[in-house]
């Protein structure tokens, strides 16, 4: 039986690269830099090797994969303005309610569920979101709980960091965990040996596993916690998106459509 309760409040993106710590979770964009040549085209790469899974574009989803699915662009039309006191996600802790996050569970029920915003338990505010997971409906299936957000940028986040708590943990998978992932949408920039993918990822496991737990041709996975979670606490974590995706994939990212940013209990 999995059966994590999470707790979590969700990120802010403000366009500084450095600011102090946060009660919610924060996404900061990076400082504008001359744009990159917009010619490239994706390279003739070889063939995934077998059991890489390789990356989706936007007609289906997929079991295994499911947040490969249907993407329909940020909520607003343009740019984020690079104004550093500015949070690029609306309504980051949750105290207006669940809008604009949103669940993939409506695209995609046989993996994704919904979540819930909860005045049972906050660190700051009166609200956070709720991911309660149980396996025990969906035995031999890829289980999923998270919160997402869609927003147009310039550039990769250079930041985000926030909290999140874990109120009970029962084991029932080898792979359960907690993650945080960043898709960049529509790139039209060459993505170093990946082919037929029209997005760009990273993935940071805050807690549960040891190592990467998948292996997908267009997803980076950075593992930022520890192998079981703490229970019963506040945990901020903070990671560095566009520093990532620069180490990891060797290109600055800027010739995307938007960013979509999850928060998953899987």
């Amino acid at each position: 039986m999995v059966s994590p309760s999470i707790l979590a409040l969700a990120c802010v993106i403000s366009c500084s690269t450095l600011q102090p710590p946060a009660a919610n979770p924060v996404v900061d964009p990076p400082r504008p830099a001359p744009p990159a040549d917009p010619a490239g085209q994706p390279p003739s790469a070889p063939g995934t090797q077998p059991g890489v899974q390789p990356g989706q574009g936007p007609e289906q989803p997929r079991e295994g994969v499911p947040e490969f699915g249907l993407p329909e662009g940020p909520k607003e039309d343009g740019p984020a303005e690079p104004d550093p006191s500015k949070n690029l996600l609306k309504n980051g802790s949750f105290e207006e309610g669940a809008e604009p996050w949103f669940s993939m569970h409506d695209r995609n029920p046989l993996s994704w569920g919904p979540f819930t915003v909860t005045d049972t338990v906050a660190r700051s505010g009166k609200q956070a979101v709720m991911l309660s997971l149980d396996s025990t409906t969906r035995k031999g299936r890829t289980c999923i709980l998270g919160a997402v957000q869609e927003f147009a940028c310039e550039r990769p986040p250079a930041r985000i960091s926030g909290w999140y708590r874990v109120d009970e943990w029962q084991r029932g998978a080898p792979k359960q965990y907690l993650q945080v992932v960043v898709i960049l949408w529509n790139v039209r920039q060459p993505i170093p040996n990946v082919r037929g993918a029209n997005n760009v990822q990273i993935a940071y496991t805050l807690a549960g596993v040891e190592r990467a737990p998948l292996s997908i041709s267009n997803r980076k996975f950075v593992v930022a916690g520890p192998p079981e979670p703490v229970v019963g606490e506040w945990v901020r974590f903070e990671v560095t998106p566009r520093q990532d995706f620069m180490d990891h994939w060797k290109v600055d990212f800027t010739q995307f459509e938007y960013c979509r940013v999850l928060f998953e209990v899987r």
